[in-house]
């Protein structure tokens, strides 16, 4: 749907999403040991960016995917060529071409007792109640929480709240699992993929509107979760004249430190100023055509490993005072993450986190694959200013930067394969279908995960969702 532009002189209403956000509740960070830390990181971060920006003055934009990027020597290593290298068997494509029609297996989870509500909070995890499950439990009897454990979670899981509190353990989660036995055959244990169950879940029990957080981003005081109304009008800020692939919402959101970037952008884009440049116009746009809300967050932004290994944190982002969530411009890609983000049921179909790539890439390679279908839906994605802090829970940098490496190596190519890809599939599943194909075929997931989305799809449908359906001319 097409974005309306809003004149200077007419009166701005911010997205109710953002509102009553404590903007900077860490601002106690020493300045001279903060003013040394980014001296040395920056120093640091350039250095590595520098030589990941090189090119010969004629080679193609940064963003490109060069014709020998498969090529190496005796000095250079072999880059990702995203080009397809197998074929996914003909026999085992479900979806091409026909409708999804329910197989009879509707969850009897969805009735009796169970609860039902229209706005749900999902999160999976391995430790005690957190703060942050704490905060989504006591968000009033508009909210259910469901929480998903793992074979490594406690066995016992207290928490109170105002909120319907669900707690999955891996028994219960078997016993789930019965009325979709193919579905949960396909999950791993011991997997940030467990987060799938949640959401399958809570889509059975009368969801509306999604909350997909982790167990250490905590909420605001005095922030809210507001989902758009269908015909409500939101004020948000658009790139104009924005024709990169990749936008970096980071600079105009107002991070302190240059550079800064979100895990997952293509390293390649974050020098070229085209990823972030633009300058912004207000705008307008109704509920109905927003797909998700993604959160920043503040105190320990969603960075990557070598952010964080070279550049100071934490930090809290500094948005103009007058600031608005800012939409993305048509056909471009940004990274989202499974931290903080607010999905509308329009997009409950692209919650699905693969399985066969660590944690760490998972949910990138998710959103990007969900905003290319996104583009065929018309809907929009939408960045909001910080509502959460996130405290990480215990991490190994180095681990991270080993479990981040295919978003170093391998994100350029897939952006650039995204903007060309395109299906003659008739509906939304078998687009999906054949989208995650051709992740599959060029090496970004393995084969479980197109099964998995198989069997996603099929699950959605059994328990009553309906799929957007395609507009009949395509932009």
């Amino acid at each position: 749907m097409a974005l309306r532009s809003v004149d200077d002189d007419e009166e701005s209403t911010i997205s109710r999403f953002s509102r009553g956000r404590v903007v900077d509740p860490m601002a106690s960070i020493a300045t001279r040991k903060a003013a040394v830390t980014v001296a040395a990181g920056t120093v640091l971060a350039l250095v590595v960016l520098n030589a990941i920006a090189v090119r010969r003055a004629n080679a193609p934009p940064s963003w490109a995917v060069s014709p020998d990027d498969a090529s190496s020597s005796a000095t250079s290593g072999k880059l990702f060529s995203g080009v397809a290298f197998r074929t996914f068997p003909v026999d085992s494509v479900k979806f091409d071409g026909e409708s999804l029609s329910a197989s009879g297996a509707k969850s009897s989870f969805a009735s009796g007792d169970n609860p039902q509500c229209k706005q749900w909070s999902v999160v999976t995890t391995i430790f005690e109640p957190s703060d942050a499950v704490k905060k989504q439990a006591n968000l009033g009897p508009d909210w259910c929480i469901v929480i998903v454990g793992d074979r490594k979670s406690p066995p016992v899981y207290h928490v109170e709240g105002s909120s319907t509190i669900v707690y999955l353990d891996a028994n219960d989660q078997e016993t789930f699992g019965k009325e979709f036995p193919e579905f949960f055959s396909t999950l791993n244990w011991n997997h940030f993929g467990r987060k799938n169950v949640g959401f399958l879940y809570a889509i059975a029990h009368g969801a509306q509107a999604i909350w997909d957080f982790d167990d250490d981003n905590i909420l605001k005081d005095h922030a809210d979760i507001k989902v758009p109304g269908e015909d409500e009008d939101y004020s948000v800020d658009l790139p104009k004249d924005h024709d990169f692939p990749t936008y970096n919402p980071y600079v105009k959101m107002g991070a302190p430190h240059s550079p800064s970037w979100p895990r997952g952008i293509p390293l390649t884009h974050i020098k070229d100023s085209g990823s972030w440049k633009s300058s912004l116009q207000r705008a307008r746009v109704k509920g109905r055509d927003v797909a998700l809300i993604q959160s920043l967050a503040d105190h320990d932004p969603d960075m990557d490993a070598i952010y964080r290994l070279t550049m100071p944190l934490p930090f809290n982002f500094q948005p103009p005072s007058d600031a608005a969530p800012i939409v993305l411009p048509p056909k471009t890609l940004a990274p989202l993450n499974a931290q903080a983000c607010l999905f509308r049921r329009a997009a409950f179909w692209m919650l699905l986190l693969p399985v066969t790539v660590h944690g760490r890439v998972s949910d990138i390679w998710r959103g990007y694959a969900g905003q290319r279908l996104l583009w065929d839906l018309g809907l929009h994605v939408i960045f909001s200013p910080p509502i959460v802090d996130q405290f990480r829970n215990p991490h190994s940098y180095l681990a991270d930067f080993d479990s981040e490496i295919p978003l170093y190596t391998r994100a350029g190519a897939l952006v650039e394969f995204l903007h060309q890809w395109s299906s003659a599939a008739t509906t939304l599943p078998g687009r999906v279908e054949q989208l995650w194909i051709a992740l599959y075929e060029r090496g970004y997931v393995e084969m479980k995960d197109v099964v998995l989305v198989q069997h996603w799809l099929q699950a959605l449908t059994d328990v009553g969702y309906e799929f957007p359906g395609l507009p009949t001319a395509q932009p």
